[in-house]
């Protein structure tokens, strides 16, 4: 059954953009210095990141022969870094943005807005369900700026 309150809930575009830009400046503020050095430095501590990365700046230097081995590692015998791709989106994702920037750019640029997209469609899901705005931009910035999350953003996963 549908909510009698959604047509009264519903926002307009401008509304909708309006609260995705402020998500979007909440997640500059809570990753501060990331958005001065998205290409100087990575946003981790520690963690798996560093594979990745080099994996997808070997895949765009053409670095590999037609079978996926590289001699930059173990030469003059090499190894293969071809891996099953396990999240394919965030593969498209991560390789699209570094052949147009570069790999820790792309990294950068993915933890930066993967926050205030992750809190815009909770916020959406609220609204969608029939709460007011402020539950609704309250419980999206609870779970899209969680402790946890930042956590695992960090340690590079």
């Amino acid at each position: 059954m549908i909510n009698k309150n959604m047509k009264k809930n519903k926002l307009r575009y401008n509304d909708l953009l309006i609260f995705f830009l402020l998500y979007i400046f909440i997640g500059i503020l809570i990753t501060f210095p990331l958005v001065l050095n998205l290409k100087k430095g990575l946003w981790v501590g520690y963690g798996d990141i560093f594979g990745r990365i080099w994996n997808d700046w070997v895949i765009k230097s053409n670095m590999l022969d037609s079978k996926g081995v590289t001699d930059i590692v173990s030469y003059p015998f090499g190894t293969k870094v071809w891996r099953p791709v396990k999240q394919p989106i965030l593969s498209i994702i991560f390789k699209s943005l570094a052949f147009l920037f570069n790999e820790v750019t792309s990294y950068n640029l993915v933890v930066l807005f993967a926050f205030p997209l992750t809190a815009f469609c909770t916020f959406l899901f609220f609204k969608y369900i029939g709460f007011n705005i402020l539950p609704s931009f309250i419980g999206g910035f609870i779970f899209g700026f969680n402790p946890p999350a930042f956590l695992q953003s960090i340690g590079g996963h």
